[in-house]
């Protein structure tokens, strides 16, 4: 009867082994991945309107200003709002593809991670890595004094 009772505890120690280490595992596998998952949901479906003329949103009344802004409806979607033209605007997430981390508003027409030093193009298009893909994108456009935004 003692060896059933030590055989069922050293399965029970085992399995709690187990369940341990593969936790262990999937932490680190995802604190390790590239961030895509919190890029690629869907989209929330809601419209953003600025107002040019509202003085939060003065820097995207000239070309080359831009904002950090997020979506009404879920706050864990920052995103970035720049002026490209004097005809077109362009929207993107503020979270690099890497890992996640908030990049810069751009300067210069370039963007910067600060963590690891990828780098974006002022539309979030990517030049240089460890990022392997552009920023995620949201549908812009510009009409007078009015970007709407569909996140």
């Amino acid at each position: 009867m003692r060896d059933h009772d030590l055989s069922r505890r050293t399965f029970l120690i085992s399995l709690g082994t187990t369940v341990a280490a593969t936790s262990l595992t999937a932490t680190i596998f995802e604190s390790c991945s590239p961030a895509s998952t919190a890029d690629t949901g869907t989209l929330s479906g809601t419209t953003i309107t600025l107002d040019l003329n509202n003085t939060e949103n003065a820097p995207l009344g000239t070309v080359g200003g831009a904002i950090k802004t997020t979506d009404p409806n879920d706050s864990s979607r920052p995103m970035i709002v720049a002026r490209i033209s004097e005809t077109a605007a362009v929207a993107y997430s503020s979270r690099c593809t890497h890992q996640g981390c908030e990049v810069s508003l751009p300067e210069a027409n370039r963007i910067t991670c600060p963590c690891h030093g990828s780098t974006f193009d002022g539309a979030g298009n990517l030049i240089s890595g460890p990022a392997t893909r552009s920023l995620r994108t949201y549908q812009a456009s510009l009409d007078g004094a009015m970007i709407t935004v569909q996140a």
